[in-house]
């Protein structure tokens, strides 16, 4: 795969879109092209993104179709030195995170260091450090696997909504990004069913947000 020379005479470094099915990705991918830079996807594959015009395929030479976990792999094969990295979802974002220094340098990408990632990453995290922080932000409040929402005051529950710790899961599962409630009764059965599926403290603590008054 041949990459054009800039206007200097030099290789222009290609972008690699760590992608989904998502408006995002096809948003980025419109980007790259129509500003003419080289650029290839993973996470894409027999999506409406793949029906760009600007969509290409990233070149594995074992014709694998590259998940977060397996990145450092897929890095490591491709046939390119150097790559810019841009992830479009949160899952890609944490494996861009976690790669090794050297392949990092190989593959850099314009993102937070690592202890911040991780904390916005982790909606649970996000809110304890706006809080530590003084951070303005609607009032929360974070459900562990215990705790029993029918020992929560009624103003707990007027005009607020479910936001799970982890937004990818959650979001693969029900297909929405958070859950508006009306009752008491509707939030506890709703937050115990997540708990069966696998949504308890860690992997998708429920986040609960509150509005705050315009000042």
């Amino acid at each position: 795969m041949r990459i054009r020379p800039s206007t200097d005479g030099t290789a222009v470094t290609p972008a690699l879109v760590l992608g989904s099915a998502s408006a995002t990705s096809l948003a980025v991918i419109r980007i790259l092209g129509r500003k003419g830079i080289p650029h290839f996807s993973v996470g894409t594959r027999g999506s409406f993104v793949s029906r760009s015009r600007w969509h290409r395929l990233c070149p594995d030479p074992q014709g694998k179709e590259p998940s977060p976990s397996s990145l450092p792999q897929c890095l490591a094969r491709l046939p390119f030195e150097r790559m810019a990295l841009i992830p479009c979802t949160d899952q890609w974002v944490a494996a861009v995170a976690d790669l090794d220094p050297s392949l990092a340098a190989r593959f850099p990408a314009s993102m937070a260091p690592h202890e911040t990632i991780q904390i916005l990453l982790d909606k649970g995290r996000f809110a304890e450090t706006a809080v530590q922080l003084g951070v303005p932000h609607p009032r929360t409040i974070c459900l562990g696997s215990q705790d029993d929402l029918a020992k929560l005051p009624d103003v707990a529950f007027q005009d607020a909504f479910l936001k799970p710790r982890n937004s990818r899961a959650f979001s693969e599962r029900y297909g929405v990004k958070a859950i508006r409630f009306n009752t008491r009764a509707e939030t506890i059965a709703f937050v115990l069913e997540a708990r069966r599926a696998g949504f308890g403290a860690g992997r998708g603590w429920r986040r609960r947000y509150h509005r705050v008054p315009a000042s």
